[in-house]
């Protein structure tokens, strides 16, 4: 596998199209169709299921496309830190939360960049604990993110320096007609009894119910695990916990 390769099928899996691939790689589209084909060929097995022209990432593909990801930041890791070498390091890297961090981070880098127009900003998204890792190791400057993720906010306090963006909140959803939409206030026993769709264990905010529940010796309910926000429009589940920041 070639680095462009890699490159290629990154942003494949992100647009799940050769078409938006092309756009943005400003290349040809047959060169992206060969490009993965050849792949697929080394690899042995699909990468993606054609169905029409939608175009999906096989669980083989997802396998790869995380490994792959792995490299791509490595590569990019290695480039800043090869300029950096230089003394003449002009960028900050950051680390954003999934959920959080992307809802704060284009107001913050469009003012930074007005301030400072000189600096580039690197920003890597990925869950909680594995940000304070990338933090520990010196790999990104700063993050933003969570309370409820890994540790406590207390130990942050202890071990580095917090400066608090926003306030957030954790809502209950459920659809306009379920028979809690009228009453205005649901309880922890009314949501125990319901079946829920949460994001799955990797994100700070379901870690945060879960203890929240133990803690008041409650069940959850949980018959759908997610990664993505969209899959909590699945019909069959009524109810689900979703994740919101609001301005101080």
């Amino acid at each position: 596998m070639t680095l462009t390769q890699m490159q290629y099928f990154d942003v494949v899996c992100r647009h799940e199209s050769y078409t938006k691939a092309a756009q943005e790689l400003l290349v040809s589209q047959p060169a992206i169709s060969q490009s993965m084909r050849e792949l697929e060929a080394e690899c042995g097995t699909p990468l993606f299921a054609r169905q029409g022209n939608t175009l999906t990432i096989t669980q083989q593909g997802k396998l790869l496309q995380e490994e792959v990801k792995q490299v791509l930041e490595q590569i990019q890791h290695l480039h800043h830190v090869i300029h950096d070498l230089g003394m003449t390091r002009n960028f900050v890297r950051i680390g954003l939360s999934t959920i959080f961090g992307n809802t704060v981070f284009p107001r913050l880098r469009r003012e930074f960049h007005r301030r400072y127009p000189n600096i580039e900003t690197i920003s890597y998204e990925n869950v909680t604990p594995t940000l304070f890792e990338m933090l520990d190791t010196e790999k990104v400057d700063l993050l933003i993110t969570t309370p409820g993720g890994g540790s406590s906010p207390q130990f942050w306090d202890k071990s580095y320096h917090v400066y608090p963006l926003h306030a957030s909140q954790l809502k209950f959803c459920v659809h306009r007609h379920h028979p809690l939409a009228s009453g205005g206030f649901a309880t922890l026993e009314d949501i125990s009894a319901e079946p829920l769709a949460m994001l799955d264990g990797h994100y700070g905010p379901t870690r945060l119910i879960q203890r929240l529940f133990r803690k008041h010796n409650l069940p959850l309910h949980v018959i759908h695990y997610t990664s993505q926000i969209e899959d909590f429009s699945v019909a069959e589940i009524s109810c689900y916990y979703y994740y919101v920041s609001v301005s101080n």
